[in-house]
């Protein structure tokens, strides 16, 4: 609408001689099935496809029901809205036809939330012989092993769990209501049916101490997750905590553009130095961790750990930057 002249659709913002303009919020999409195919033929899919490596990413809900302190809620918003597992099969089939990507990422704040409708896409996906491998975000209270044995049948080959921290000190000033030991026991299932892990930690929250950073190294350690994200705790404008860090905020620009590089606000304990040198420890330990287990796979399942390492290298880049 706004290529074809109307400057009146509901939640753009965009400047306009020099002037940002704000049409403020859009309306809440109920039914996501309402919404076409995603125009992919609008963007240059060949140059996508070199950095991605033959990765493509979909959206298949909004929302998320959940309040987790770091957690802005501009985008999305609290209530969960889905698309219809009949819906999302198409779309996987057509992008399966125009463009025959090697995985399938899949961005939801929490993929499963709907657990029907995650039984219902796996279902679909087995019965169409869909035969792309994919991945998703979810949380560990939203899986469990049937739903679980069902993904790696569909051709799941990654779940992503936002854990946050080792230390249950940390998980509940986050907000998160789970606990460390629903952390190791998803984490266990999901490598017993022989799907990669994935961690999201955060570092350096407001009440982080040096004890629960050895905690989640302890996690790392035990756990051994297949793929890790280390982000930087950041304040975010909208936040709870973004009220209650405000005055000790370093530089405005870190707050609305970096949580992985770069500390945002000074921490009673931990100075910026000591913030980035934790990050790369829990990197390095993680590769460690990487290279021991697949020496010890190659020596006892030689055959079944090269083949899935050849897999593995298709999306490989992808998975270590979600």
């Amino acid at each position: 609408k706004f290529l074809k002249g109307d400057k009146k659709v509901e939640g753009l913002v965009y400047k306009e001689n020099g002037k940002i303009i704000d049409n403020g919020k859009g309306r809440i999409i109920e039914d996501l099935d309402e919404l076409p195919f995603p125009a992919f033929d609008l963007l240059p899919m060949d140059r996508y496809f070199k950095i991605s490596k033959g990765f493509i990413s979909l959206i298949t809900s909004r929302g998320c029901p959940y309040n987790c302190l770091f957690c802005a809620k501009e985008i999305g918003g609290y209530k969960y809205r889905i698309r219809s597992a009949k819906k999302v099969v198409e779309d996987i089939k057509k992008i399966v036809e125009d463009y025959n990507p090697h995985f399938i990422y899949f961005c939801d704040d929490i993929f499963t939330l709907d657990r029907k409708r995650t039984k219902d896409l796996c279902r679909l996906i087995i019965k169409n012989d869909i035969s792309v491998f994919w991945g998703c975000e979810t949380r560990v209270d939203a899986v469990d092993e049937e739903i679980i044995r069902l993904m790696k049948k569909a051709n799941c080959r990654s779940i992503a769990l936002g854990i946050e921290s080792g230390s249950q000190k940390i998980i509940d000033y986050l907000n998160k209501r789970f606990s460390i030991e629903k952390v190791k026991e998803i984490t266990k299932l999901i490598k017993k049916y022989d799907i990669d892990v994935h961690y999201f930690i955060i570092i350096s929250s407001k009440i982080e101490d040096w004890d629960d950073i050895e905690k989640t190294k302890e996690l790392i350690k035990e756990m051994k997750p297949d793929g890790l994200t280390v982000n930087i705790f950041t304040p975010l404008p909208g936040t709870k905590v973004y009220e209650d860090l405000k005055d000790r905020i370093i530089d405005k620009s870190i707050v609305e553009t970096d949580y992985e590089q770069k500390i945002s606000f000074r921490h009673n304990i931990f100075s910026e130095e000591d913030v980035l040198k934790i990050r790369d420890e829990l990197k390095r330990l993680h590769k460690n961790n990487k290279r021991k287990n697949f020496l010890k796979n190659i020596f006892l399942h030689p055959i079944k750990t090269i083949g899935k390492g050849y897999k593995l290298l298709k999306y490989k880049k992808y998975l270590n930057n979600i």
